[in-house]
């Protein structure tokens, strides 16, 4: 019977449907599709007991329903709505059934008690939201998104839950002991992940930021403003943190070095935005300090508040006139007594919203209660004595062999953590040497040693905080929290190597003047240190503090450093070149001058320190902004107090040494800049009565009135002051005098000087030079260069013409006046004569960036320099000053500029061609290196490069030897002999003379050798004279028209002749001949090298030998070489005899007849 109703039920309820369709089904969303299953997951299990709320009754399957909604949390993977946590957080899972899971079996369940740590660690990941939401933007997902401020809320109440539970923190630890009391090499992976999974669970809490405290809000908001504090206090009762300090002092063993990451990160967490002086006061003085505080920020309120008058209770009604006697306003303000007018009427003007920045993208200050700064203080004396040195070693070995487990963001958390703990320990040094001074008996006297921060001195330590800091500002965009910890932490190595310079230990002092030289030596934490103050252009007030300090303590160690030292060197790199092969040019010519060099890789070479002109690298516009920036808070920080003080102490130290010490005032001298400076004299009376403040007064003042004085002598400083002062204008505002140096002369070798100058190639007129040159820049990408000449001339010729107007006013020409035609054409056509003469030279400044490298290296720069008459002073300066002469009339300058304008609209027609193709290098000016460059490089201070000295150690050692050999075989009656022979000689050759007319001989008395089978060259033709003996004196050769500089090596000879020279043995001069004018033509003079010559010949007289002496026996005989046609003689019968010498560098080769051996 019931299975018929069932079927009529049925049938009529098809039936029904069929009569009347349903309306479409609500679309269900995926949220609405998992709550259901996910609540009843939380519902099995389990629920807190009727009879006893604090006791919760597990249910039946609580481990599989654990590990169920683990999986549905795994979903949120893919999920951008993060659905499942948001149904997590509406149920209340974590507050209402986790934790007291989690609690209840910590110890009796394991299993249960990881699952539930688990989920509870995946339920409290931190959530950067900037981070997520520029990843949907990029992904391009405009449509639904999540509930973000549901999650950030939900965090709030995760931490407020596990830090109110008086047992949840201690049940995490209780899950994470049994793991690590087994040895590490006896540990499975599960045992590791457990381990893992606590010490992240604990991070994750840590890292949920409180609410801001506020007077004014709900005692609610209070509670969540102060979690962090009572985490702290739960962390030491639990004992976590005594197992964190032991996991941390063992973190350079097995035992705990897989995990030194997240331990970083829970210390960074702790003491993140935990002023460190703040902690070194005794917790009965720390109240009093706030107090003090807070009155200062009062008292300086009222200070700026004005005080009441008589007129008060009258009202205040003031009439102002405007300067044009017409427009009259009335004032009822009372600051209108005081204040000028127009500050009056402008605070009744609704102001511009200023962007607001960020106090520290590092972390806000936090506000901890005193049990939790208590709490903090203890912990960090006890990471000093026991932790410090070995973790931070340990962590920064696994940074440089990049270990599985560090990440990016640990280099961030470890400079801060270092910078931290180093703060600390400064400032508590410093608190227990002023109670000793004091006569009271610091407390833990021992602990402030500095060896217990000894690892940041270490070099490693040192070079790999610099090298995170050189690639931090290298990262586009820079990377600027990182960079500020970067400072942080090298501001705080400064002041801990100035703490151990004051100590009263001689080895801490000989260990801080050690590592100062280090760190001087290498240069770039001084260049890195002024590039980031130049760079600053509205980062986080943090950082702006971080770079103002840096530059003040590291100005401060240098200069004292140097002034310590007599001589102070330091390591800059420079980039090695290395010369390629010749190669051919675009035109196809060889081109052995020029040298194309490659970069081979930098290489560092050590130059002289002087701290005034690293000072001078100071004084620059950059920093200048920045300084100012960070004074223009000055209100701010005057309310601080004494830290307040201490920050205008060092951005005043920064002033004065750009204001004073090198005399850069001209950077001042902006409106901007004195309008702050007015402000802060208005505000005189409400700072503090304390000596930086003063100084800051005085500093204003004495820059005011500089300005005041620049502008009596030079009024147009009035309208500059509308603009910016680069490195170059604000020299001609300030009392700074260049420093008298010589210029640097280029090398002989002119192949370093980068490239060479060029010219116009072919017939071109001026003006289509011109518009090549023009042509040439603009293909380069140089207009602006173009248009730095066109301005210079405009300028130049503006000078001019005003000097022209001045000297030479209009003048109507009187008829009745007698002129002669050439004054009335003097006076239509242009400057007189006296408007000429002064006329003075144009000295081209550069203003702008890449101007001086350009006029100095650019060729086609230089090349439009010189077609518009411009004039280097000195062709080999470095840089190179051009001038325009005084000579060049404005007509002339005003053509160059009408031919730029032309070509400017028309550009030249270069017929699809490259302009630099209607170029070609100017050749280049060779000259030979005499004596007395050889010897000024020999007594010069200059290094000299190797390749060079080697030469000339060769050179000496090849003629050295052979200039001052003298003749030991003298024999007086040899000589006589000799002499005897020669006058019989003559005596026969007169007599010879007298019948023939001639002393040579008509044939030759030796027999001719055969020519070889290459053949030779025509012989040279001899005299007539036959069987007669010559008689030949001991004479020089002539010197020729082109031995013009051979006149030294000349004057060893003994007498001038016009003569051949004879054949001669090794080692003696030859004799000479009376000569006929073809005989000239035989003596070549060639140049050539010391290496070449062996050991020049000493000149003296030749003993006649009794036979020929052949030419292959003879070392100074070799074939002759000439460029003419007429003599060319290269045949066995001939002989060559050399004579050199060393300081002339000129051989002779003189070729003589075998026939003339008789």
């Amino acid at each position: 019977m019931s299975s018929d109703s069932e079927d009529s039920v049925s049938v009529t309820l098809s039936s029904a449907s069929e009569r009347s369709p349903s309306p479409d089904p609500i679309p269900q969303t995926l949220y609405d599709i998992l709550s259901v299953p996910i609540t009843n997951t939380i519902s099995a299990l389990g629920a807190p007991s009727p009879a006893d709320p604090s006791l919760y009754v597990l249910g039946d399957d609580v481990l599989g329903c654990l590990r169920d909604l683990k999986r549905y949390w795994r979903r949120d993977d893919n999920d951008e709505e993060r659905t499942v946590a948001r149904i997590f957080a509406k149920s209340n899972l974590l507050e209402n059934d986790l934790v007291p899971i989690l609690v209840q079996t910590a110890e009796k369940m394991p299993k249960v008690a990881v699952a539930c740590a688990d989920l509870i660690t995946s339920m409290t990941w931190p959530m950067d939201l900037p981070a997520e939401l520029q990843e949907l933007h990029e992904q391009g997902i405009t449509g639904p998104s999540t509930d973000y401020p549901l999650l950030v809320r939900a965090l709030l109440s995760y931490k407020s839950a596990i830090t109110h539970h008086p047992g949840a923190v201690r049940a995490l630890v209780l899950v994470g002991l049994p793991p690590l009391a087994i040895l590490p090499n006896k540990r499975t992976e599960r045992e590791k992940q457990i381990v893992n999974v606590v010490l992240h669970c604990i991070r994750n809490v840590l890292a949920i930021r409180d609410l801001r405290g506020d007077v004014n809000k709900s005692g609610d908001w209070g509670e969540l403003a102060s979690l962090q504090s009572m985490l702290i206090r739960r962390l030491k009762d639990s004992g976590f943190l005594d197992v964190l300090a032991t996991l941390t002092s063992n973190a350079d063993t097995p035992v705990a070095n897989a995990y030194s990451s997240v331990m970083l990160e829970i210390w960074y967490l702790m003491y993140r935005g935990v002023p460190a002086a703040k902690l070194t006061l005794p917790s009965a003085q720390r109240p009093k300090e706030e107090l003090r505080s807070l009155l200062d920020t009062e008292g300086a309120l009222k200070r700026g508040q004005t005080k009441a008058t008589r007129h008060s209770r009258f009202g205040t009604a003031i009439a102002v006139t405007a300067m044009n006697g017409k427009e009259k306003f009335v004032m009822a303000r009372q600051q209108g007594l005081r204040a000028l007018p127009g500050e009056t009427m402008d605070a009744r003007k609704r102001g511009l919203a200023k962007r607001t920045k960020h106090t520290d993208d590092l972390g806000p200050e936090q506000s901890l209660s005193h049990d939790a700064l208590n709490v903090l203080k203890e912990f960090a004396v006890v990471f000093l004595n026991s932790c410090f040195n070995t973790f931070f070693a340990s962590l920064l070995k696994d940074i440089r062999y990049e270990r599985p487990h560090i990440t990016e963001a640990d280099n961030v958390r470890l400079l801060v953590v270092s910078s931290w703990f180093v703060e600390f320990f400064l400032a508590a040094r410093a608190r227990a040497d002023q109670q000793k001074a004091e006569g009271d008996k610091p407390e833990e006297e021992k602990t402030w040693t500095v060896s217990k921060v000894a690892e940041c001195c270490e070099q490693e330590w040192i070079v790999w905080v610099v090298k995170r800091m050189r690639f931090a500002g290298d990262e586009k965009p820079k990377a600027w929290v990182e960079l500020q910890a970067c400072m942080e932490a090298l501001t705080q190595l400064l002041l801990l190597v100035e703490c151990m310079s004051n100590s009263p230990s001689e080895d801490l002092r000989d260990a801080a003047l050690a590592l100062q030289h280090k760190l001087w030596f290498s240069s770039e934490l001084m260049d890195v240190a002024l590039v980031n103050a130049r760079t600053y252009t509205g980062q986080s007030l943090a950082y702006l503090e971080a770079v103002v300090q840096l530059n003040y303590v590291l100005l401060k160690l240098l200069e004292r450093y140097a002034k310590g030292r007599g001589a102070m060197y330091v390591k800059k790199k420079t980039n090695a070149k290395k010369k390629k092969a010749k190669s051919l040019d675009e035109e196809g010519t060889f081109d052995d001058g020029d040298e194309d060099e490659q970069e081979q890789g930098p290489s560092y070479e050590q130059r002289r320190f002087e701290f005034e002109a690293f000072e001078m690298r100071f004084a620059n516009e950059d920093i200048t902004h920045t300084l100012l920036a960070y004074l223009a808070r000055y209100r701010e920080i005057s309310a601080e107090g004494a830290l307040g003080s201490e920050r205008i102490k060092r951005v005043v130290s920064l002033l004065h040494r750009q204001v004073v010490k090198a005399k850069a005032e001209g950077l001042f001298f902006k409106v901007s800049t004195l309008e702050l400076f007015r402000h802060i004299l208005a505000d005189e009376r409400t700072l503090p009565d304390d000596a930086p403040h003063k100084e800051l007064v005085q500093l204003v003042r004495y820059t005011l009135r500089q300005f005041f004085k620049e502008v009596d002598k030079k009024p147009f400083l009035l309208v500059e002051a509308f603009f910016p002062k680069n490195r170059n204008r604000w020299k001609e505002y300030s009392s700074y005098q260049p420093p008298q140096k010589t210029k640097r002369v280029r090398p002989l070798d002119d192949n370093d000087d980068g490239p060479r100058e060029v010219l116009v190639k072919g017939t071109y007129s001026w003006s289509e030079q011109l518009g090549i040159a023009m042509a040439c820049l603009e293909e380069d990408g140089h207009r602006d260069l173009v248009d730095w000449v066109r301005e210079l001339l405009v300028l130049t010729v503006a000078e001019r013409q005003a000097i022209v107007a001045m000297t030479d006013p209009p003048e109507t020409l009187d008829p009745q006046e007698e002129m002669d035609d050439d004054e009335v054409r003097q006076r239509r056509s242009g400057p007189s004569e006296e408007a000429i003469s002064k006329f003075t030279d144009f000295t081209i400044r550069y203003e702008k960036d890449g101007q001086q490298d350009a006029a100095t290296k650019n060729p086609h720069l230089k090349l439009m320099f010189r077609l518009v008459k411009f004039q280097a002073r000195d062709e080999v300066a470095d840089p190179m000053d051009w001038f325009c002469p005084a000579w060049i009339l404005p007509s002339d300058l005003e053509s160059s500029i009408k031919v730029i304008d032309h070509f400017l609209a028309d550009p030249f027609d270069l017929d699809g061609k490259k302009a630099t193709s209607f170029l070609k290098k100017k050749p280049k000016k060779r000259r030979r290196r005499n004596l007395d460059d050889e010897m000024a490089e020999l007594f010069s201070d200059e290094e000299v490069p190797r390749k060079r000295k080697d030469k000339r150690s060769k050179e000496k050692q090849q003629y050295k030897s052979a200039q001052f050999i003298e003749d030991s075989d003298v024999d007086d009656e040899a000589e006589e002999a000799f002499f005897k022979r020669e006058a019989e000689l003559r005596v026969k050759m007169a007599q010879v003379s007298e019948v023939t007319g001639n002393t040579m001989r008509a044939t030759g008395t030796k027999k001719r050798k055969k020519r070889g089978e290459e053949g030779s060259k025509k012989r040279r033709k001899t005299g007539d004279a036959e069987e007669l003996e010559l008689d030949l004196d001991a004479v020089p050769i002539q010197q020729t028209t082109g031995e013009a500089d051979s006149s030294d090596s000349e004057a060893e000879l003994s007498q001038p002749s016009t003569s051949r020279q004879k054949r001669s043995t090794p080692g003696t001069t030859p004799l000479s001949a009376p000569s006929s004018p073809s005989d000239q033509q035989d003596s070549d003079v060639e140049m050539e090298s010391p290496e070449k010559v062996k050991a020049p010949p000493r000149p003296r007289r030749l003993m006649l030998p009794p036979k020929a002496i052949e030419p292959a026996h003879s070392k100074l005989a070799s074939p002759i070489r000439t460029t003419g046609k007429e003599n060319v003689v290269d045949s066995d019968d001939d002989m060559a005899v050399t004579i050199t010498q060393p300081m002339g560098k000129v051989k002779r080769r003189v070729v003589l007849s075998d026939d003339e051996d008789d």
